[in-house]
């Protein structure tokens, strides 16, 4: 969810900045308990946005609106409220839950239909990666196609939460999710937060798995995958003549 808070403009009254803050109760009503979930407050902008991210469903939420005590010009004032539906999908936290692409076409593609957001990723243990460390990893399981050749493509949701992407793709001893993985490729580009990883001379028909993480500046965010058959890569020998 995003609850967007704009300062009131002129002629309603001078923009002020107000924090946020965000609870839930005990009792999914006003008498109960409540228990702090997240805060927001920009002091370099007057239009305030709090996202909420991985909330229990159906839940009751109140949220908190308050003005600046230490600037009297900023501690009372106008303001509009919206609560709008952030439409992404939490990916999944664990690799034996990975969302599986199943085989990638002969010289096609497989991609996400939704926004995926690893925000909720909290899991434990992961895999060591040789270019980064883990931090907030979600996973994707995929089959490669005869050519052993795949191509992912990673974008970073630009408009949201920008997560600056880190990829990196296994294989298992027992081609399942509880054999022990073996790191194959991996790939982080510090000069943009889209990602793209080459994946040759894999082996054909096998099942891999696919991390996601970020960039501990942008370690949390949204994003959408493409992963294509790269196609056979041409081999060539230098020509002889024997006479």
């Amino acid at each position: 969810l995003d609850i967007i808070l704009p300062s009131a403009p002129e002629p309603l009254g001078a923009p002020v900045s107000f924090p946020m803050a965000s609870f839930f109760s005990d009792n999914d009503a006003c008498d109960g308990n409540l228990d702090y979930f997240v805060q927001y407050f920009d002091v370099s902008d007057n239009d305030e946005t709090m996202v909420l991210n991985c909330i229990p469903p159906n839940t009751t939420f109140y949220i908190l609106v308050d003005g600046v005590a230490d600037q009297p010009e900023t501690l009372h004032g106008i303001f509009g409220l919206s609560i709008e539906a952030y439409d992404a999908k939490v990916a999944a936290n664990n690799i034996c839950d990975a969302e599986d692409f199943g085989a990638i076409p002969e010289f096609g593609e497989v991609a996400t239909t939704e926004i995926q957001v690893n925000r909720c990723a909290n899991a434990s243990g992961e895999p060591s990666v040789p270019i980064f460390t883990t931090e907030r990893t979600v996973w994707y399981k995929f089959i490669t196609p005869s050519s052993g050749n795949i191509l992912v493509e990673a974008f970073t949701d630009t408009l949201k939460e920008p997560l600056d992407i880190e990829l990196a793709v296994f294989s298992s001893l027992t081609d399942d999710c509880t054999g022990t993985l073996i790191h194959e490729r991996s790939a982080y580009d510090a000069g943009s937060f889209d990602q793209t990883l080459v994946g040759s001379c894999l082996e054909p028909n096998k099942p891999y798995w696919l991390m996601v993480d970020g960039q501990f500046n942008n370690v949390k965010g949204s994003f959408t995958l493409k992963i294509s058959d790269g196609g056979p890569i041409p081999t060539f020998f230098q020509e002889q003549a024997f006479l």
